[in-house]
């Protein structure tokens, strides 16, 4: 019997992957070409804050075919999670998506690996939604090892979830 192992290093799973980022980035420009409600605005205000040096939009030919598809995708999520009837919603791996501040009735928990993305989504949405909206929570998560599924976990209700 063969048997195929792949070590890896430890550093790999604690060092959030920058692809991962650069992608998230191009889907918020994508996902800005949209009607989803906000999703203009975080295009626009992480372009910002990014400055010159760090915004570059996406070769548009390349994601032309599934630019649809992530609008309906992310339109299908919503749909599926209203008519659940939840009231609360944890994303992982959730990147820059306006889910939290577009549905102010969820206790909305935004996860993300990276701290500066983290950090750089929780900014943006202080600066979009009103003050007498409730915040989404946000927390460090890391879908490959675990790490902080506590932090997730405080922040709910024992009620029904829906993860996305």
């Amino acid at each position: 019997m063969v048997t195929l192992k792949h070590q890896l290093d430890k550093t790999d799973l604690e060092k959030p992957s920058r692809a991962v980022q650069s992608t998230s980035a191009d889907i918020v420009y994508y996902r800005s070409l949209s009607d989803i409600p906000n999703a203009k605005l975080v295009e626009e205000l992480m372009r910002l804050g990014a400055g010159s040096n760090g915004w570059q939009t996406p070769n548009m030919e390349s994601a032309r075919p599934i630019i649809p598809f992530m609008e309906g995708r992310y339109k299908a999520t919503d749909a599926l999670l209203m008519r659940s009837g939840v009231k609360q919603v944890v994303e992982f791996a959730a990147g820059f998506v306006p889910r939290g501040m577009n549905n102010p009735q969820w206790n909305f928990v935004h996860t993300e690996q990276d701290e500066d993305a983290l950090r750089q989504m929780r900014d943006i949405t202080e600066r979009i939604i009103s003050h007498q909206q409730s915040m989404p929570h946000f927390v460090r998560f890391d879908a490959v090892t675990g790490e902080g599924i506590d932090n997730v976990m405080a922040c709910l209700r024992e009620e029904p979830v829906g993860v996305t």
